[in-house]
């Protein structure tokens, strides 16, 4: 099986890729709302899909990861990072690429990577590994500032919402710990240049705050009153929980790019970074029905879905049907390739790479956060030798395959897509995480017990006569309180244009690429 086509495709052929690309819209369009009717139906309603990607990962694989954090200067999708490290002639090459940045921006974070890890391995102040470790997470920072900003401002207003509750029970203890940490919030954060080392300074103190408070019996407080029954009482410490393990993950990754210096320094002898220019957003194609009963047909053409009618019945009285036609009708109008698809589609087939052209001879795409649904079935083909790290199950159906995609790999995701949506319907236990960026912060983690997520290599098909030798690896979900309903918004509503290489950050040409399918969410 290859993820590549011959360019010769005859026009039968592209029919029918149209009409799969249409089936796995419906597909996404039928698992979004049935996860939304699943949330509404459970008293458990806000699903977080337990990833452990620190245990999964090599402590190279961690750094890569924590590089492309670093990518990722700025808020939302578009800024998703992808990254590897290739072994190339005299020392190695970061190749990075994003879901959808400007060519500036790409420049700029070309610069922002160099700059970094020229620091890390000059160290021109002959800083002994703590101090370095502090210089580090100050460039971390200050790169990413509008995401710290975002995080700080989120901070702010949820630790005065808990104060606010703990102050009503007259919790003096809690109280007086949630004050102080807050307090440590309450700086300038205008980065100019006079106020920069400052801002930085308190940034850092804060983190520090961080660190003492995770493994104190405040840590554990957040954690206990994020998992409470009362969905609209925990939000706001699941909220509070989310911004302490970010902020806390930069001071982890400035430690991890300064052990990397010391474990191998060969990699920061002699650098290069490049980039990909991110593939083109795509016209959705117009769906065919919003109706549930065409939907579905649509999603499952071959099959009868006779068996599942009492389930589908059930999720009726939850909203199914309305929730299906907004996802099919409220949607936008453009589809990406994720970053770690592209950069995949172009590693295999511009450069025909192979394990031995990886600094460390894993074929491992990093990426800024963890991988999506869809991606995570895009690289569980069974040719495919890359590896990512592991999902968070949401499910972003404004997500396409690139053209250059065989058609085995999209009926292989189409067939996951199926055995997953009918695993749902049947035990209407979603799983996904409302923040699709981890925490990495232990002491601010929700403590889970893990349940096996459908897998069709040991249960029987319910399609009957459909392969099931690839399907969904054995993973767990755990699940918290949710949020008010009106920022539940995890499974993005639905929504496919010439994708493009376009030039590397070095200005070497490449090929065109593109694509189609469906989606919305990044």
């Amino acid at each position: 099986m290859s993820y590549r086509t011959a360019s010769n495709i005859s026009e039968s052929q592209t029919s029918e890729r149209v009409n799969q690309e249409q089936q796995l819209f419906n597909l996404c369009a039928s698992q979004g709302a049935i996860t939304v009717a699943c949330i509404a139906r459970s008293a458990i309603k806000y699903g977080s899909f337990e990833s452990n990607r620190d245990a999964s990962l090599s402590a190279f694989q961690s750094f890569l990861c924590k590089l492309a954090q670093f990518c990722h200067n700025d808020s939302g999708g578009a800024a998703n990072t992808s990254l590897v490290c290739l072994a190339v002639d005299g020392g190695a090459e970061f190749l990075f690429t994003t879901n959808f940045r400007k060519p500036a921006e790409l420049e700029e974070i070309k610069r922002g990577l160099e700059d970094l890890l020229r620091y890390a391995t000059t160290n021109p102040e002959k800083l002994n590994p703590k101090p370095l470790q502090k210089m580090i997470l100050w460039r971390f920072l200050e790169f990413c500032f509008k995401r710290v900003g975002a995080y700080f401002r989120t901070l702010s207003r949820a630790l005065g919402e808990c104060i606010d509750e703990c102050e009503s029970a007259r919790e003096s203890t809690i109280t007086r710990q949630l004050c102080e940490l807050k307090s440590r919030v309450e700086f300038p954060r205008e980065m100019t240049d006079t106020a920069r080392n400052k801002v930085l300074r308190d940034c850092e103190t804060f983190i520090k705050a961080i660190e003492a408070s995770k493994n104190s019996s405040l840590g554990g407080e957040i954690d206990r009153r994020a998992r409470q029954d009362d969905h609209d009482q925990a939000y706001k410490w699941c909220e509070l929980r989310h911004c302490l393990g970010r902020l806390y993950s930069y001071r982890q990754a400035s430690e991890a790019v300064v052990e990397a210096t010391m474990k191998w320094p060969e990699v920061f002898r002699s650098f290069k970074v490049n980039y990909i220019q991110p593939a083109k957003q795509k016209k959705a194609a117009p769906p065919k029905s919003a109706r549930l009963e065409d939907v579905l047909h649509y999603a499952f053409p071959e099959d009868d879905l006779e068996e599942f009618q009492d389930d589908i019945a059930e999720l009726q009285k939850y909203g199914l049907e309305s929730e299906i036609r907004r996802q099919v009708f409220d949607r936008k109008t453009k589809t990406f390739i994720h970053a770690e698809v592209h950069l995949h589609d172009y590693l295999t087939t511009m450069r025909e790479v192979r394990p031995s052209d990886f600094w460390d001879g894993n074929m491992f795409i990093a990426t800024s956060k963890s991988v999506c649904r869809l991606c995570h079935f895009y690289f569980q083909n069974d040719d495919n030798e890359f590896t990512v790290q592991p999902p968070h199950m949401n499910l972003y159906p404004k997500w396409r395959l690139p053209d250059n995609a065989s058609e085995e790999v999209l009926e292989d995701l189409i067939d996951k897509m199926q055995q997953n949506t009918l695993s749902l319907i049947t035990e209407k236990q979603p799983y996904y995480k409302r923040y699709d960026s981890r925490t990495d912060s232990q002491g601010f983690q929700t403590r889970s017990t893990h349940r096996p997520v459908f897998d069709r290599s040991t249960a029987p098909s319910p399609l009957g006569g459909r392969s099931s030798q690839s399907g969904v690896r054995p993973g767990g979900y755990h699940s918290e309180p949710p949020p008010p309903s009106h920022v539940l918004d995890d499974t993005l509503p639905l929504e496919s244009a010439f994708g493009d290489y376009g030039v590397i950050g070095d200005e070497r040409a490449s090929a065109r690429n593109g694509g189609s399918m469906i989606g919305i969410g990044l």
